[in-house]
Order: structure tokens, then sequence, then C-alpha cells
């Protein structure tokens, strides 16, 4: 009854695009362990609620969806760290088939969780879902739940490395991967272009971001890993969400890197330049190898030839040559897709792209941000914070 109370308060029409509480009061920390944060990955100004039905389920208006969706269980204070937090990206968005966003209606969706939630001991969690509250949803909605889950096709959201083949270790030793939160996977990919900045994706932009630097393989602890929190993220001025112009975004780490076999930093074009179509370039990820694969712990890579412009002008509306690359044989089972966004499009030995957009089924040609393009802007805003971080005190 709880859950299905729960439910009804999402279905029904809301007066704004999303809900908040008015009247009411805090609640006692933990005393709702079913209640989900949902935060997207490309509008960090929005999120929504939702909860938990299945280890591996979430369940939360159609109204609220988005692209690069995450889950944020067992939190009380989303601001601050809590042992309790489990960050979970989701794997798969299910809106209702018939939702109509115009008028609300049919506003229901689930969200499959790229992996099954850790249940904690109660006294510290505040407990898990009740099984019972599950098996005492009405049949009906039962089969519901189960028609979303299996009948639309999963979109691709972000990028993964799809018919390449595992790096040498270390053999990119200016690979990024990018957690969010407490996440162990790597959230997106990037790249060392100073000892204390990495270049990465826009719409890569979350908060509470880390940075990995010398991995190759993410499940492991290994020697030459270097893990360093991001001071601050900055993504450009002009970035548009929802067209992915401008997708690039600079991270400014706490501390510098230490330079070595393992970690080094990729040599950015001196001048804007123009990528000749032909020209093969290498993309390196730790993201999904397939489409219904889970992400690969290992780095992978995969060689691209960049194409005329006129490939991606005809395929994606929003496409500008000025700003951006297109890259990918469509006669070749070779792309990026969903685990790599923000990793760098390397030709001849320098990084010429960051890993963009792209179909759903993850076929070529794909769109990468032209960095050439961006150069004075990445010059004046890294030195913009340098004389920044020099001008503060060394003792608060």
């Amino acid at each position: 009854m709880q859950l299905l109370l729960l439910l009804l308060a999402c279905v029904l029409v809301p007066r704004t695009e999303t809900g908040e509480i008015i009247g009411g009061h805090e609640a006692q920390p933990h005393s709702r362990p079913y209640m989900a944060y949902i935060q997207f990955l490309k509008q960090n100004n929005m999120a929504c609620g939702g909860f938990l039905i299945q280890e591996d389920f979430v369940l939360t208006a159609a109204h609220c969806y988005g692209s690069f969706m995450n889950v944020t269980l067992g939190a009380h204070d989303i601001r601050v760290y809590e042992e309790t937090q489990q960050f979970i990206p989701v794997r798969r968005a299910i809106p209702h088939p018939d939702y109509n966003e115009t008028v609300i209606s049919n506003d229901i969706m689930l969200l499959q969780l790229d992996e099954s939630i850790k249940v904690l001991d109660k006294s510290k969690a505040g407990g898990s879902p009740s099984n019972s509250d599950q098996d005492n949803l009405p049949v009906k909605m039962q089969l519901l739940l189960l028609l979303l889950a299996c009948v639309l096709v999963p979109r691709a959201e972000t990028e993964e490395i799809i018919g390449g083949q595992e790096a040498r270790p270390h053999s990119h030793p200016y690979m990024a991967c990018i957690r969010y939160w407490k996440d162990k996977k790597c959230g997106c990919g990037g790249f060392l272009i100073q000892e204390d900045f990495v270049l990465t994706a826009a719409h890569c932009n979350v908060r509470f971001m880390s940075v990995t630097l010398g991995v190759h393989d993410i499940s492991q602890n290994e020697e030459t890993q270097q893990f360093i929190r991001v001071r601050k993220a900055i993504p450009h001025p002009y970035y548009d969400k929802k067209t992915l112009v401008n997708d690039i975004m600079l991270l400014q780490l706490e501390k510098k890197a230490k330079l070595t076999n393992a970690v080094d930093i990729l040599q950015l074009p001196k001048t804007e330049t123009q990528v000749k179509p032909g020209t093969t370039c290498n993309v390196a990820g730790w993201g999904k190898l397939s489409l219904n694969s889970s992400g690969s712990s290992k780095l992978y890579e995969v060689k691209l030839t960049v194409q005329n412009d006129k490939e991606c002008e005809s395929r994606y509306g929003d496409y500008k040559s000025a700003s951006e690359i297109c890259v990918g044989d469509q006669k070749k089972k070779a792309s990026t897709f969903q685990g790599d966004s923000g990793g760098p499009l390397v030709c001849n030995n320098v990084a010429q792209g960051i890993v963009s957009y792209g179909k759903l089924d993850a076929t070529p040609p794909q769109v990468f941000t032209k960095i050439s393009h961006f150069l004075k802007w990445i010059k004046n805003t890294i030195k913009s914070l340098q004389m920044k971080k020099s001008d503060e005190p060394l003792f608060d």
C-alpha cells in the first residue's frame, strides 16, 4: 500500500515539471530507505525523486526522463557524503509507451540500474524495501512493470568502444577515468593536458567528481594509479545541453599529478586546424564492448577514420562543422558508445577531438568536439584559474 500511494503521487498530473515538498518538515534520516535521488548529468540543476521496487529497478515519473541519469540511494543530505549512500548509473530508462508529455498522461517510468543495490543492515542504512510491499503490488501493475522492462530498446546515451581491442597496459598514459561520488566505474573518460588539468566533455559534468590516472584495469588497485579529486569543473560557457554544441569541459585537479611512465600529458593542436578526411585516429575507453554488455574494467582502444563533414550534416541536424568532427566509417562496425564520453580522438599523437555523441544504435559516423576550435578558451581558462589559485592564502 505504501508503494502504491507513492506511485499515485508520481502519476498524477503535476502543476510544475517536478514536484517539491511544501508545508512539511525534515524527515528522520533514512526513515524512507526506498527513496532514490535521480540526477541528470546534462542538466545539473534538475533532479527527481523515485523509489526502489526491486534491487535493480527504480520507479519514477516519465516526465523525469533525461539523458545520463544516475540514482543515489541511502541518502538523506545530498550535499554531503554519507556512508550509507550508493551511487548507481541508470542502465536503461523505460517511460510508459503511451506517455503523453503534453497532458502528462501515463506519467510513469522504470529505471533499470546498472547493478543491483547492496542491501545494508537496517541499523546502518535505515532498512531495505520490504518484499511484502513488492508482492502486494496489484497484478495489473506487476504486469505493466514487466512490460515496460521488456518492450523498449535501450537507449545509448554516453559513449563506449565497439569493435576494438584491449589496449596494451599504460600505452595511453594520458587517459583519465572520471568517477562520480563513490562509484567504482568510470562515468566518463578524459585526458591529462597539464599536470593539474584534465579535458573532457561538458555533458559529463556532475557534482563530486574524481579522476584516476595511470589506470588500465579499474577493478584492480594498480601501483601506477593516482587518485585525485576534482577541485573545479568548468564546462564551456556556451555549452548547449540539448544540441551538445560546445561539448567541452576543463577539470581543475586538487593537486598536480606526478608524471610517470603510466601518467603523462597529451599534446593539444597548436593552431586551429582541420583534420583531413581519411585520417586514421585512435580512441580509448573503459565503456561497453557491445550494445547489451556492461562496461569493461580494462581499457580498450579502436581505430576510427575521419569523415567528410557532409556525412554528419545529413545524419545530425545540429552538426556544426566549425566546432565538431565527423568520425567513423559507416561501412565498418567500429565506433564509440556507452562509457567513454570525454575521451580523446588522437591523430598522429595529438588530441584533435573529444567523444561527444552519436546514434542510439552506435552506428557510425559519430560526432566529436573539435579541440582546435577551443584553444583560446582552454588557454585563457587555465591561465585565469592558475592566477586565482596563486592568490589564495596558504592557510585558512
